[in-house]
């Protein structure tokens, strides 16, 4: 907020010393600050003991009594920007300093240091020199100029001008840009491009071998598919949609072929036993044929291949999963000893049961389990293993309806 400057404004404060002014109230016929300015205003002021004084801009506190903070010492009789050290009686009042007023040149102009903003409406003369650095009347600038602008699509030129032509192609405007490179990009009407299109293709030889003079693109009525015809409706050839490859009512698709670089992909009829083939030639079993890609967050991931052996490769973090569960690698499983797998089921299994080991083994053995009750799951572990019993227990303490055992050693 700018300083603020009032009328008649003028107090005394006692031995204030270099620290902010404890105002004692206004003097005979004169305002005090806190009748002039608001509380916390930032206010200009001026402080004089007679020998020495200090201007500057002083932040207000009213109360009882009112003080004045000496915010910005903008200067003093001392020469400094410093707070002046004032042991007696100094009066404080309120007026501009010179470092705030704006003086006009000899010539009439005004140069400021800083911005100048202007709340009401500034008028200004209209501009005749375009290249100056002049400001534009809403009178000339009334939907006459456009803004300056670069990187264009297509072009990448700076627009210099927008024109639309009226009068060289009578019933036909055009709508262009002149670049500041010299050169012009235009456009014509909708009329005139379906006019150009149709001279085109009705009466220029495409400069294909054998191709007839007056080749058009036309559109059959009766399939409602384009055809290439010449002189009026002799059809010449259709295009690529053939109604014995594409149904373009509801879409169906009895065969299509892509063909990418040496890529090739095959799908059959949607509605007929058939199949979908991809291939890419090459010499190396384990080159991919197929590769699957994602894209979070723009971030472009390879997350599976198809190699040309039959390979499943899942790259990153990903897992492999059959009906929503995870499938176990061969290098999931866990490390067996080697020998005999003798395999039982006991019934009602209680925790911390003692259970014999159907033969003896030379060494302690391993042994897992594995519940198949036909009631809800419940889970159990194996401990204290010999190589003649071992001891259960059960999940929760409970007794298991059912549990079929592993174990796997060298018999003695």
């Amino acid at each position: 907020m700018a300083a603020q400057l009032g009328n008649y404004v003028l107090e005394t404060a006692t031995s204030p010393g270099t620290g902010g002014f404890t105002l004692n109230g206004a003097e005979a016929n004169r305002r005090a600050f806190s009748t002039a300015f608001p509380n916390g205003g930032n206010v200009l002021y001026f402080a004089d003991d007679g020998s020495q004084a200090e201007w500057g801009i002083g932040t207000l506190t009213v109360g009882t009594p009112s003080t004045l903070a000496r915010s910005t010492v903008l200067g003093n009789t001392a020469g400094t920007k410093v707070a002046l050290n004032f042991p007696g009686s100094v009066e404080v009042y309120n007026e501009i300093p010179a470092e705030m007023v704006a003086v006009l040149e000899q010539d009439g102009s005004l140069e400021l240091a800083g911005s100048l903003t202007v709340k009401g409406k500034t008028l200004v003369q209209n501009v005749d020199d375009f290249s100056s650095q002049e400001a534009v009347p809403a009178v000339q600038a009334d939907s006459r100029y456009l803004r300056l602008a670069t990187g264009l699509a297509n072009t990448d030129t700076a627009v210099n001008a927008l024109w639309v032509d009226l009068t060289t192609e009578n019933g036909f405007p055009r709508i262009g840009f002149a670049g500041a490179n010299g050169t012009t990009y235009g456009a014509y009407g909708v009329a005139k491009v379906n006019a150009l299109i149709g001279a085109c293709i009705q009466n220029a030889n495409p400069g294909i071998a054998n191709a007839q003079a007056g080749t058009s693109l036309c559109v059959n009525p009766a399939d409602g598919l384009p055809y290439l015809a010449y002189n009026g409706n002799t059809q010449i050839v259709a295009l690529a949609l053939d109604s014995a490859k594409v149904n373009k009512t509801d879409g169906a698709m009895s065969a299509l072929t892509v063909s990418i670089g040496t890529g090739y992909f095959q799908m059959t009829n949607a509605d007929a036993p058939g199949y979908a083939t991809w291939y890419r030639p090459t010499g190396t079993a384990t080159d991919g044929v197929l590769d699957i890609y994602s894209n979070v967050g723009d971030t472009k991931a390879n997350v599976l291949r198809i190699t040309a052996d039959g390979g499943i490769n899942i790259l990153g973090s990903g897992t492999f999963q059959k009906s929503g569960s995870n499938v176990a690698f061969k290098s999931d499983l866990p490390s067996l000893p080697g020998g005999t797998l003798l395999t039982w089921t006991v019934d009602n299994v209680a925790t911390e049961t003692t259970l014999d080991l159907p033969q003896t083994f030379k060494n302690t053995p391993a042994v897992w389990c594995q519940d198949v009750s036909a009631v809800n799951v419940h889970y159990a572990c194996i401990r204290n293993i010999t190589t003649t019993n071992f001891q259960v227990q059960t999940g929760s303490n409970v007794t298991i309806p059912t549990l079929r055992f592993f174990a796997v050693g060298d018999l003695a």
